[in-house]
């Protein structure tokens, strides 16, 4: 409601300020507020190979947030031409950093290399402005090279930062296998880490010839792999790095981008793709924005985050199965046939959660059951694994307050709204699984979770629609009987109850099971249960996942 309040208003100023400059209140409609976060076709997103990802870009005013993020290409160089340097790369936040990083060409501070004079300073880096989102990174260092360099930085208050070089021999034996110009040949010193705007550099001679230089830089320089302070002077510049933020002090640009307003204490599930933090440097406030472990894009771009298929090129599964999730991915066990039905498969699993909950001197509840924590012997039998999660409980407990754990799909909604976890919870995550062993779904897939829905809700509805052997493996058509099939499908609906207390417990599921493999009767087909109130809950569920 507020991000449309905030909307609401700056569309209502706009308005108002257009019809004041006008000195009119005609009936023409202005044209709508500048959209946030423009991705649109017509904007150019790249000059001479490089990308220009909003809040930068070229052209018309919709391509970038405002001037200090305009990027002018001239030809095949882009300049940002509000502190007119040459932009050599821009990246996004990563969530690494609190803040976004443009790698520029800085300029070198040359003395005694030409027969144009000495020029023992050079104009300094200055990024200052009002609103401006820049600043010089502390991954920058000040760094001289030639024989008696003395460099220093300039426009720093309540410091003095310099360096000195030299070619003397005492100082090569003793320096030269180092991985820092630490004064053999070159030196270097760090800035300031308070994020400063504007720093100049000086030079000067401590004794001897010859050209010496000096720079800012983001760059690692050793004595090893320094070149001679000539080749510096003659490129003409050094890469620097500033960071930025992307500005709010226009408040139609503080609603969120379907990104989650994180705090200190926020954690944020696979379903959020990218956080936002509200931050204040310089007496500027801004949003670091980036896209969660799992997604990848612009995160100040509506929709601009998109999910990672981590199951493409390079699989980290081995020989399991890649499955890719939003926001993550699973490795499912190497798939085998089995000699055994998925009902045998079932009934052994039931019965060691049977075991867990009541004939254990401790009652323990697994609180993580699902296909991934169920694995095969050599002989194909069903072993119950990871009780990472699992508690116990005395006999005369009947739950635990808990904070919510588990796997999506598989969990309670009882569970998830409550945080108080019981038997007949386990019981619910069975149920998904036997919809899983009669069907060959996942519980939660890409489609499914655009959609809002889970396996579990499409599988009550087929229920409902009197439809279950329409979505029942063809595996599982072939290798058991139609009647056990409709009978494990009506024994999964009741396990799927919404109100755990409408669930059967874990023995009477076995006990059930077990009566299935050895029934011979028929079993009535038909299944006609009212569902609609459990499929709203996990459809509910769901959309606060997603």
């Amino acid at each position: 409601m507020k991000t449309a309040s905030y909307n609401f208003l700056c569309t209502v100023v706009y308005v108002l300020t257009l019809q004041l400059i006008t000195g009119s209140s005609s009936a023409a409609t202005p044209p709508p507020p500048r959209p946030e976060g423009n991705s649109s076709t017509s904007c150019i997103r790249t000059c001479g190979g490089i990308s220009i990802p909003f809040p930068f870009g070229i052209g018309e005013k919709d391509c970038y947030l405002n001037n200090w993020y305009e990027v002018v290409c001239n030809t095949t160089v882009p300049f940002l031409s509000r502190i007119k340097t040459e932009v050599v790369n821009i990246s996004l936040p990563d969530g690494n950093k609190p803040y976004g990083v443009v790698h520029i060409k800085g300029p070198v501070t040359s003395l005694g290399c030409s027969s144009q004079g000495l020029i023992k300073s050079t104009p300094g880096l200055n990024v200052t402005g009002r609103g401006s989102p820049y600043f010089l990174t502390d991954q920058n260092r000040l760094v001289a090279v030639g024989c008696g360099a003395k460099a220093s930085l300039t426009d720093i208050e309540s410091e003095m930062i310099g360096c000195e070089s030299s070619c003397q021999d005492s100082k090569r034996s003793q320096q030269v296998t180092n991985s820092v110009c630490d004064g053999y040949r070159c030196c270097q010193a760090r800035i300031p880490l308070e994020r400063p705007q504007v720093i100049g550099v000086n030079i000067d001679v401590t004794g001897g010839e010859g050209c010496r230089v000096a720079f800012l830089t983001n760059q690692r320089y050793s004595p090893k792999n320094v070149t001679a302070p000539e080749q510096f002077h003659s490129l003409g510049y050094a890469l620097v790095e500033l960071g930025w933020y992307f500005g709010t002090s226009d408040s139609c640009f503080r609603s969120p981008l379907g990104c989650r307003n994180m705090t200190r204490f926020s954690s944020y599930t696979s379903f959020d793709k990218c956080g936002c933090e509200y931050q204040y440097f310089s007496g500027m406030s801004y949003r670091n924005c980036y896209c969660n472990n799992g997604y990848t894009g612009n995160p100040y771009v509506k929709h601009g985050c998109i999910d990672i298929d981590e199951c493409k090129g390079h699989n980290s599964c081995g020989e399991r199965t890649c499955v890719n999730w939003p926001g993550s991915y699973s490795c499912d066990p190497k798939v085998t046939k089995p000699q055994k039905t998925s009902v045998l498969q079932a009934i052994e699993i039931a019965g060691a959660l049977s075991y867990m909950h009541s004939a254990s001197s401790f009652p323990i509840y697994h609180r993580d059951i699902k296909t991934t924590n169920i694995l095969l012997d050599e002989k194909y039998r069903a072993k119950v694994s990871d009780f990472g999660t699992s508690r116990s409980v005395t006999v005369d407990q009947t739950h635990l307050t808990t904070l919510v754990a588990g796997t999506f799909g598989y969990m309670d909604p009882e569970y998830f709204l409550s945080s108080q976890y019981t038997d007949k919870s386990d019981v619910y995550s069975f149920g998904v699984v036997l919809v899983e062993l009669i069907t060959g779904e996942k519980p939660l897939t890409r489609v499914r979770s655009e959609e809002g829905r889970g396996l579990a809700a499409d599988f009550l509805e087929a229920i409902k629609e009197n439809r279950v052997f329409d979505i029942v493996d063809d595996r599982i058509k072939e290798e058991s009987k139609l009647d056990q099939v409709m009978a494990v499908a009506k024994l999964a609906r009741r396990c799927l109850s919404r109100k755990g207390r409408k669930r059967p417990n874990m023995r009477e599921v076995s006990i059930e099971l077990e009566r299935i493999r050895l029934s011979h009767e028929d079993l009535e087909g038909h299944i006609n249960t009212d569902n609609e109130e459990d499929q709203a809950m996990e459809i509910k569920i769901i959309n606060q996942l997603i």
